[in-house]
């Protein structure tokens, strides 16, 4: 969050360049920079503010994609914006409550730029960094970004009714922000549940 909100501070003064995310909880990036381009897995969460207008800029793929569309250059990301926890005695460091494109992304970028936020967990799994894949660490200090429980809005209830209708019960997600809603949904359609719904390239990861 904290690289995140430098390049708000900056966004208006700079040439026009895309920001690509698979999905964001975070509001630090602002919404009205006419130079700045969004492209995301979808609108959902913070992210639907870019999408306001239309989903021009949403790529149809699952997150399981995205490896493979980095690797190939189908998305193109020259800089690469994390957070990083450590680094442990071998001086590597750990991604950890995100992992999903970012080695695939670090691979292939220019620029690899690192938050390293000492509150930010250490996780076990595919979370590693390399210290050589680190071209810029910024130490900065802050607690990981929390969701908190809040109720649905009138566009929450008009895509659980959407989607309600279109996913069966056998294909139920307990995924989304409003688990409550989630349910209240099924039961009024019977058999169907809320899921979640899902130049240069900035990418960054999703706390």
């Amino acid at each position: 969050m904290f690289l995140t909100r430098l390049l708000d501070t900056q966004a208006a003064r700079c040439a026009p360049f895309q920001v690509f995310f698979p999905l964001t909880f975070s509001n630090t990036l602002g919404a009205g920079y006419p130079q700045v381009t969004v492209t995301a897995l979808g609108g959902a969460s913070a992210g639907r503010r870019f999408f306001a207008g239309g989903a021009g800029n949403v790529i149809p793929a699952n997150i399981s994609d995205l490896p493979g569309l980095i690797t190939t250059g189908r998305l193109a990301i020259d800089i690469v914006l994390l957070q990083l926890s450590g680094p442990d005695t071998t001086r590597r460091y750990n991604a950890g409550l995100g992992i999903e494109h970012l080695d695939a992304a670090i691979a292939r970028a220019r620029l690899v730029v690192a938050q390293l936020n000492p509150e930010l967990p250490w996780t076990e799994g595919d979370t590693m960094v390399e210290a050589e894949a680190i071209d810029l660490l910024v130490s900065a200090a802050e607690p990981p970004l929390e969701l908190l429980a809040r109720p649905p809005s009138p566009v929450d209830r008009a895509v659980a009714e959407h989607v309600a209708r279109l996913i069966p019960i056998a294909r139920r997600s307990s995924s989304g922000s409003a688990p409550s809603l989630k349910r209240s949904r099924a039961h009024s359609a019977g058999n169907a549940d809320l899921a979640s719904i899902q130049a240069r390239s900035v990418t960054g990861s999703p706390h």
